[in-house]
């Protein structure tokens, strides 16, 4: 536990040892609204660290995803280079086949064909990548754009939350002040009370010792 933590559990022990007892502590309305901010505070934490959690695993899949991405990028080019060598290869046996006859320019012709057909292939599986390529941009753009929406909706939630809050516990603190207020006129008219029958009995007493000083006098 950090130090903070420490003394503030020892000050609730203190309190509750000075009470007598857990059950003897008394629940004001100032320690309810106390608690009442305190949970709300350790509640947001907790959905802090919830979400760094959830950040820190986005962001690792994302790196992940982009590494991923960068060697699509690197097969990309290399495939580029290739198709393009290919295509040059294909093209001097068939120019030199058409300078021969019989088997030498069937041979030319063949060897033509099969770097041709070669060179479609890589043709299409550059296509297929360029495809990928394009499908993580937009998906990339999109988990931007999301995170952002999510982000600004997290704080409206967390700003609406403490203001929430804030207005719970001035109100139990304003219950509170009035509870205050009434035990204390209470308390003054007890008090009235108490010296309106003191003065009462003394102008009872006052009344009967005079007329008994008028009785001995007669």
């Amino acid at each position: 536990m950090q130090e903070d933590t420490v003394i503030a559990q020892r000050l609730i022990c203190d309190y509750v040892t000075v009470c007598g007892g857990v059950l003897k502590v008394p629940l004001s309305k100032e320690m309810l609204a106390s608690a009442a901010s305190a949970r709300s505070r350790y509640r947001m934490h907790l959905e802090q660290e919830k979400r760094k959690k959830m950040s820190d695993v986005q962001g690792q899949k994302r790196k992940a995803a982009e590494e991923e991405m960068e060697e699509l990028k690197k097969s990309k080019a290399t495939l580029i280079a290739v198709t393009n060598s290919l295509s040059q290869d294909a093209d001097q046996p068939a120019k030199k086949a058409e300078e021969k006859a019989g088997t030498l320019m069937a041979q030319l012709i063949t060897k033509s064909n099969t770097l041709r057909k070669r060179h479609r292939e890589k043709m299409v599986m550059e296509k297929k990548l360029h495809k990928v390529h394009v499908e993580w941009q937009r998906i990339k753009y999109a988990m931007s754009i999301n995170a952002a929406k999510t982000r600004a909706m997290e704080v409206a939630l967390e700003e609406a939350r403490r203001q929430a809050d804030k207005e719970r516990s001035l109100r139990l603190i304003a219950e509170a002040k009035d509870d205050k207020l009434e035990q204390t006129m209470n308390m003054m008219m007890k008090v009235m009370l108490q010296n309106t029958d003191m003065q009462a009995s003394a102008m009872a007493l006052l009344d009967g010792r005079t007329l008994a000083t008028d009785a001995s006098s007669g």
